[in-house]
């Protein structure tokens, strides 16, 4: 290439390669001398002869000269994008990019992109990041330009594309708002793309939803688990699994295998645990796959179980959109396992998410290994995706629905359209409520017909019985044809040691494992719910309190003779109960002395007896809510007491939430005074 051909950087680059070959440094004292020797056609030229022949000049020759002085042998260009310096307005562009393209993209499961709708265009997504930086406030000028736009885009977002076509559907009012977008007349247009923005807003919505569900379940794992299945049923995963596929081995038969993944969201240290299922397509790929493998996940991370539970599902009526998966969501709730479980499903055709991403991890892996057995493809699937994925086969899956069906209410209609349900428990019985979107009211309305919501079950399952299995059925894999070409009609792509196994597993194993029924298998419900937690010893609250008292110190009164007094007023105790009322603070005289002032809120009077709700606390600490254990929950304790127990009544704690000096004054001489 000669050097015309080349631009500055490229240069500057064949100088110092050339002088880094043709060059040594010598020091001479504390100078830096080059001394360069170069040859061409087989004769020595000093550098000025150099610069001649490749049309360099002498300044730039001089200054590369400099550089390898100081010992630079790679160009670094100050402008490149490695060593670019964002400016501010272009982070606020790049986070705005992530975060709105993390709303709405879709994760592909074959491939580690994500796929923007198929009607969003760069202008339009540069015209609406305009539009929100600037209704916050910014100015216009202060936004970056559309060719910067589509640059940082193509060199730091490059991920995110908006894909022309795509072997997954597409969501038909995407693609019909779009024809009719282009086709339409100038009166229709405005109309039609306010149509388009409402649409992608209500999907954008929809994962918001998701996503702060997921997170929520990271930070308060206590309060809120969530959980996503999907499946990814596709040949690649079939067995025996080759990276090139030759002429003789294309059209054997192979193994399939189907696989269903579980991401569960909740306070472990990575903030997920992934579990993958998989069959040889010997069961049905209904709710009962779906609930095994809910149940499943469940059980093996039941230590980390919130009160709320969020589950994400694929909008597919066969194995998600159902009566028997809503009916199990009743029965969890009814059972007290969660207090709440709210399903939600994604618009059609907008369903990828971070499980896909599982997906595509999967599928890369595939690309670059082989996997001969099933021990070969469940340690690629174990170590391609982190944290690792923990590998379940799925030989027999229990009969959910035929148990399900004959404690349901009623039938179910019309739950097709919408993507909320919340199943809650109301006078001991699980009702749903569902709507269309996040910014929809709950059905049915408080002041309708059904106030408390849809009746899921009449009553509960028979738990001490047992569950019937699902029956298994290996028409599909055709065993004539995989006894007759594995592994023998593969060749020489097998070891004998895996030809060996396959022999095995096709005339043994899979009649026997994944096609007798085992004995009926136990209801395992009871295992989800959760033990009390232990209650900390009366010596732990003291010390626990004697700690707030050490750190809340509080100011103490500073004075001079009597500058900076101040005087103690005297609270008045009131003979007259018929003041006490709800709300108010009352302290209560007992015969124990131990635990004194013994301080609550009304909570209820009725007539000479009033119900109060105790707080802790002591002289000189703070006072809070004594919550005590009831169930799962934790509520205030509370007791009904005479009204004339009561000493003082009506009285406030300070803004640290501690008793004043003149009430406690008070109380100590009431509590003397009755004790003699």
């Amino acid at each position: 290439m000669l050097m015309r051909d080349r631009n500055e950087s490229e240069q500057k680059q064949y100088i110092l390669d050339t002088l880094s070959r043709h060059s040594t440094v010598n020091r001479i004292g504390k100078r830096a001398v080059l001394e360069s020797k170069f040859i061409i056609s087989g004769k020595e030229i000093c550098g000025k002869g150099w610069c001649i022949v490749h049309n360099v000049s002498n300044w730039r020759y001089e200054q590369c000269c400099r550089d390898r002085k100081n010992g630079m042998r790679k160009v670094l260009h100050g402008n490149s994008v490695a060593h670019m310096r964002i400016q501010g307005k272009t982070s606020i562009a790049l986070a705005w990019m992530r975060r709105t393209f993390k709303r709405i993209g879709d994760f592909l499961p074959n491939r580690d992109i994500i796929q923007l709708p198929y009607t969003w265009t760069k202008i339009r997504t540069y015209r609406r990041m305009k539009e929100e930086l600037v209704s916050r406030g910014m100015l216009k000028k202060e936004i970056i330009s559309y060719v910067h736009f589509t640059r940082i885009w193509s060199q730091k977002l490059s991920r995110y594309v908006i894909a022309k076509a795509t072997e997954f559907t597409q969501c038909s009012t995407c693609i019909q708002l779009e024809e009719d977008f282009l086709n339409a007349t100038e009166a229709t247009m405005d109309k039609i793309a306010e149509l388009k923005e409402l649409h992608d807003r209500q999907v954008e919505n929809e994962r918001d939803a998701y996503h702060d569900a997921r997170e929520d379940a990271r930070r308060n794992p206590r309060e809120r688990t969530c959980a996503i299945i999907d499946g990814m049923d596709q040949s690649k995963t079939n067995l025996p699994h080759f990276i090139v596929k030759d002429k003789d081995n294309a059209n054997l038969a192979q193994l399939p295998i189907h696989l269903t993944g579980v991401l569960i969201h909740t306070g472990t240290a990575d903030g997920k645990v992934p579990f993958v299922y998989h069959d040889v397509k010997h069961i049905p790929h209904d709710s009962n796959l779906t609930i095994h493998c809910l149940m499943e996940s469940l059980t093996r991370v039941k230590d980390h179980l919130g009160r709320v539970l969020f589950l994400q599902l694929d909008n597919c009526f066969r194995e998600n959109k159902n009566k028997y998966v809503f009916s199990f969501m009743a029965l969890l709730v009814e059972l007290q396992i969660f207090e709440e479980v709210t399903v939600h499903f994604l618009p059609v055709s907008h369903t990828h998410e971070d499980i896909d991403q599982m997906f595509s991890c999967i599928s890369r892996h595939l690309k670059s290994s082989n996997a001969y057995t099933l021990a070969d493809l469940e340690s690629g699937i174990q170590e391609c995706y982190t944290p690792s994925v923990t590998v379940i086969p799925v030989k027999m899956v229990p009969d959910y629905k035929t148990t399900l069906q004959e404690v349901m209410a009623g039938a179910y209609g019309g739950h097709s359209k919408p993507l909320w349900f919340r199943f809650r428990n109301i006078d001991d019985k699980c009702h749903m409520h569902y709507r269309m979107w996040k910014t929809s009211e709950w059905r049915p309305f408080n002041d309708g017909d059904w106030p408390n919501g849809l009746l899921c079950l009449k009553e509960l399952p028979d738990l001490t019985g047992t569950l019937p299995w699902v029956l298994p059925s290996l028409e599909k894999l055709e065993l004539e044809k995989l006894c007759k070409e594995l592994p023998d009609s593969y060749n020489n792509r097998m070891a004998p040691i895996v030809k060996d196994w396959w022999r095995t597993f096709i005339r043994e194993t899979l009649q026997t494992d994944y096609d007798e029924i085992p004995p009926a298998r136990p209801w395992s419900l009871r295992e989800l719910k959760k033990q009390p937690e232990d209650v900390a010893s009366s010596a732990d609250s003291e010390c626990l309190l004697e700690l707030q008292n050490r750190v809340n110190k509080e100011c103490t009164d500073v004075f001079i003779g009597k500058q900076g007094k101040i005087s103690l007023r005297k609270v008045k105790a009131v003979s007259d109960f018929t003041s006490v009322k709800t709300g108010m603070l009352v302290a209560v005289h007992c015969e124990e002395k131990e635990g004194r002032p013994f301080i609550g809120t009304v909570i209820e009077r009725r007539g000479d007896e009033v119900t109060v709700g105790w707080m802790k606390g002591s002289w000189k600490g703070m006072w809070h809510q004594w919550l005590i254990k009831s169930g799962r929950t934790r509520v205030q304790y509370t007791s009904t007491i005479p009204v004339n127990s009561m000493i003082l009544w009506d009285f406030a704690l300070t803004s640290k939430s501690r008793l004043r000096s003149a009430t406690a004054s008070e109380l100590k001489e009431k509590y003397d005074e009755l004790d003699a």
